[in-house]
């Protein structure tokens, strides 16, 4: 049996909310019915999530079981509801909503209480501006379908950036995963959809323009990227997952 198993049961209408959130061409429509290639699957599980009738059954996990999940703990169903976005609004989050979500960040533990992480927020003007560099950095194909189907930033209209010195070590750089996985579940928590940028983070480690046409400081380090916008997709329910394997020494 395929590990990444989606099976599309009788109940489906042939709406096609799985097909559009599929982002890897793993299910198609024909004549109003979808069909899954196991071989295109990431299973990351969008599909079982998005579907308005729970008509998917995946990884032998059933809606009815993702739907009992739901809690009153606000936090819990944030963590559980997140999904990455690759599908967005044109409207904009004001910069009032997204100091607010980003001073979340300042609850988050610190390596030594030393709080280096800063933050950017570029527009989608500056975005435009780098996207075939972005693109081109990871590889030729990626960058032929850049300018075809927006790949690196998916639609969305800002993206928040940490920032780190370049003199950090490993050990303070995860203050940043650590802030913006906190934004993340606030913006979650809000409404809005995100989606971690690592084209982009990877672009930037590659080549200092890249960067620096973000508005990067020198001396500074881009350490994470995490697109954000107002979600043009609706997801009813969390996708269930084996338990993590864990040992007691």
């Amino acid at each position: 049996v395929d590990q990444f198993r989606s099976v599309v049961t009788d109940s489906c209408i042939g709406c096609g909310s799985c097909v559009s959130a599929c982002a890897f061409g793993a299910l198609k429509m024909e004549e109003k019915k979808v069909i899954y290639n196991s071989k295109a699957c990431m299973a990351c599980g969008h599909c079982f999530a998005i579907c308005p009738k729970g008509a998917i059954v995946f990884k032998e996990f059933t809606a009815e079981q993702a739907d009992a999940l739901k809690t009153e703990a606000q936090l819990q169903n944030a963590i559980q509801q997140r999904r990455s976005i690759r599908s967005f609004k044109s409207e904009l989050i004001s910069q009032e909503d997204l100091k607010k979500l980003i001073n979340v960040a300042k609850f988050c533990p610190s390596a030594k209480n030393t709080r280096t992480t800063q933050f950017l927020v570029i527009s989608r003007e500056i975005m435009d501006q780098i996207q075939f560099d972005i693109a081109s950095s990871v590889n030729a194909k990626l960058a032929e379908i850049q300018k075809v189907q927006d790949i690196v930033f998916r639609g969305a209209k800002q993206m928040i950036i940490a920032i780190q010195p370049s003199e950090n070590s490993e050990m303070f750089r995860q203050d940043a995963t650590i802030a913006l996985t906190t934004i993340e579940l606030a913006a979650v928590s809000e409404g809005f959809g995100t989606f971690w940028g690592g084209f982009v983070h990877g672009a930037c480690m590659k080549n200092k323009d890249i960067a620096k046409k973000m508005g990067v400081k020198e001396g500074f380090d881009v350490v994470g990227c995490l697109a954000i916008g107002v979600p043009n997709i609706k997801y009813q329910r969390p996708v269930l997952r084996e338990d993590m394997e864990v040992e007691f020494m």
